[in-house]
């Protein structure tokens, strides 16, 4: 048994779920491209994936796999799925035959720095430095898929998401990723608006003579391997450049080059699209960065933290990723004030000290010094529909430990109460009792379980509602 019979189980498991709607294009496309090791002594096949963030998504189409693997063996077969490649004495020449990329080979002196600069590309925006969590993973993924082989998969790819969730840091860290793999490509970054007015400096110069050559303009964006356009929303409604793009992208397109874009808003969103730009948009993958969730925000503010070595409790992150919630940007504007705060007053990195430096920023939660804890108790106890009384009582169920343990996290996140105070307010004798349920739910939400996120968020929509 080789891999050329596993090859046979792939295509067979390709058309399989090739009528079928729904499920994980990313997660699929890992099973089709994967390679196996085919232990039949053990009657076991270790199966090989590339991306490590989609390995444990792979049970999803065990059964369906096995089912292949019973046609194509006429036996049934142990299948564990694992990171990595096995190498074949005949695998060199099974390898995809991939477009012809351009003649100029990377000499010698031609280190990655100078590619990326010719690129176009910021070079801090790397793989490594992308923070990930479940807002992103996916996203993540096909990035690391694109970066492996580009222009044969996921093309084009969309990106899309609001403001200030790392498009931009994405995408040139595609860019990034295929530079260090493939140093011969051609790759171009630009924002929609440098494309849109190199088009207009060719085409619409207001004197005969235009700024910029057509065909230097036709070589800059068709003659790469590589195109990158962030911001690509711009286009809606620009006739003579949505005329000029649709050229280009099939161009590109049809020569297997990969196109990578981003936008604010999915493509089935832009006004004023003909619905034939629509239509190449959404022919590859189209996927979306969603708001950070706790867990991304809170990495993030903790890893700059240690970069800058400044020492943050965890209880001031908690604060600052609690109340800095709607994008990115926003978040790393709160820490820079934060950073500038403890490094000029010299003052330690506790919660108190994090809510003096963030007390004047606009748009933060500030603790309301005259919020009562009774409608924090009330509003705790409405959510889960629970009575105050069993709060206080020493009832250790999980339907009234949990809500309790929320409330003791919401009070000391949001009240000036010390942790013995709230052990007093909810009947409890020892104050370390209220650490733990704060830190039990802190690190609940950190790892995203029992849909803490999401109940945490209703209840400060409440909270705080004016």
């Amino acid at each position: 048994m080789n891999n050329n019979e596993w090859k046979s189980v792939t295509q067979l498991f390709k058309t399989k779920i090739s009528g079928e709607l729904g499920g994980s294009p990313l997660v699929q496309n890992e099973i089709i491209n994967s390679t196996a090791e085919i232990l039949a002594e053990d009657n076991l096949i270790n199966i090989y994936v590339k991306n490590p963030v989609l390995v444990g998504k792979m049970g999803d189409y065990k059964s369906l796999v096995e089912e292949c693997v019973q046609e194509v063996f006429k036996q049934n077969f142990d299948l564990k799925f694992n990171v990595g490649k096995i190498q074949t004495r005949s695998e060199t020449n099974d390898l995809p035959m991939f477009h012809t990329i351009s003649s100029e080979q990377p000499t010698g002196n031609q280190n990655l720095d100078s590619l990326i600069k010719k690129a176009n590309l910021r070079k801090e925006f790397t793989m490594e430095s992308f923070i990930r969590s479940g807002s992103n993973d996916l996203a993540y993924a096909a990035a690391r898929s694109i970066s492996d082989a580009p222009g044969t998969q996921f093309n084009p790819f969309f990106v899309y998401g609001n403001s200030g969730l790392g498009k931009t840091h994405l995408i040139n860290a595609i860019g990034i990723e295929i530079l260090k793999k493939f140093p011969n490509y051609k790759i171009l970054y630009t924002p929609f608006e440098t494309f849109f007015n190199d088009f207009l400096e060719t085409f619409n110069s207001p004197t005969k003579r235009a700024t910029i050559n057509k065909q230097d303009f036709r070589t800059k964006y068709r003659a790469i391997d590589v195109l990158i356009i962030d911001d690509i929303q711009g286009i809606s409604g620009r006739e003579g450049t949505e005329n000029e793009f649709f050229n280009i992208f099939n161009e590109l397109y049809k020569e297997n080059k990969q196109i990578i874009l981003t936008s604010d808003v999915h493509p089935n969103e832009f006004k004023q699209l003909p619905d034939r730009i629509k239509s190449r948009f959404n022919q590859g993958l189209v996927i979306d960065l969603r708001n950070p969730d706790y867990e991304l925000r809170f990495n993030l503010i903790k890893r700059k933290a240690i970069e800058d070595r400044i020492i943050l409790e965890n209880d001031a992150i908690d604060f600052i990723v609690s109340n800095v919630n709607r994008n990115m940007r926003e978040l790393e504007g709160a820490y820079a004030r934060v950073k500038i705060f403890l490094q000029t007053s010299k003052e330690i990195g506790n919660r108190d000290n994090v809510l003096k430096a963030l007390r004047d920023l606009s748009g933060f939660i500030k603790v309301d010094e005259n919020l009562s804890p009774s409608k924090i108790i009330d509003l705790v106890c409405s959510h889960f529909k629970v009575k105050k009384e069993e709060l206080k009582k020493q009832d250790r169920s999980k339907r009234i430990a949990y809500p309790r343990q929320i409330c003791m996290y919401l009070l000391r996140k949001h009240t000036d109460l010390n942790y013995t105070d709230i052990a007093h307010l909810l009947g409890r004798k020892d104050h370390t009792t209220i650490m733990h349920g704060v830190e039990k739910i802190t690190q609940d939400l950190i790892e995203g379980v029992n849909d803490i996120n999401a109940h945490i968020s209703t209840l400060k929509d409440s909270i705080f509602k004016k």
